[in-house]
């Protein structure tokens, strides 16, 4: 969700790293593994469904607040390499799913979902010229950022262009300068 509306411009695309990032993510992971324990020992009582559901709800939560956390830190430039990584890890959790329940139609269709992801975002890195760690740690898809974007004078923020603008923009231009390919 917050990858479209970075993406439709409905929230600023700069990166926002809250303070103490990696604090808080520490505590909610290690907040997610205790719950999730507790949602499968359930206390003391194995057979106590209703305690069991709680827990895996409050893992949900966290898990939420950590997705929001974490694509917030991603620049809206980074932002196709960071949903085709989530691309890839749900057909990852696709193909575990499918080990847990033994059905192999789960297991090789999350698996070349999970590879497709995991090529197509490796390859979007290289031709971006950015480190996959870089990209999904975030922070570094502004304008602002050490990624090459100042060094090269580009400021600002990109804004949809409609084909007419684009006519526009190309007869009024002095010089263009087309490279299919460049990096």
């Amino acid at each position: 969700m917050i990858a479209c509306l970075k993406l439709h411009g409905t929230i600023s695309s700069k990166p926002r790293v809250i303070p103490y990032r990696l604090a808080v993510t520490l505590v909610l992971l290690s907040a997610m593994t205790v719950f999730g324990v507790f949602a499968f020992t359930g206390g003391q009582d194995w057979n106590d469904r209703g305690l069991g559901l709680a827990f895996i709800i409050i893992v949900a939560v966290l898990a939420s607040i950590y997705g929001v956390i974490a694509v917030m830190a991603i620049g809206g430039g980074d932002m196709p390499v960071s949903i085709s990584f989530l691309n890839a890890l749900s057909g990852l959790s696709t193909s575990m799913a499918g080990f847990m329940l033994s059905n192999k139609a789960l297991i090789v269709s999350g698996a070349f979902v999970g590879a497709s992801g995991i090529i197509l975002t490796l390859v979007m890195c290289k031709n971006m010229n950015r480190s996959i760690a870089h990209v999904l740690v975030g922070g570094f898809g502004d304008s602002g950022s050490s990624n090459g974007a100042k060094k090269a004078g580009v400021v600002g923020t990109a804004k949809e262009a409609s084909a007419e603008d684009v006519i526009e923009m190309l007869t009024r231009a002095k010089n263009i300068i087309i490279c299919p390919g460049c990096k």
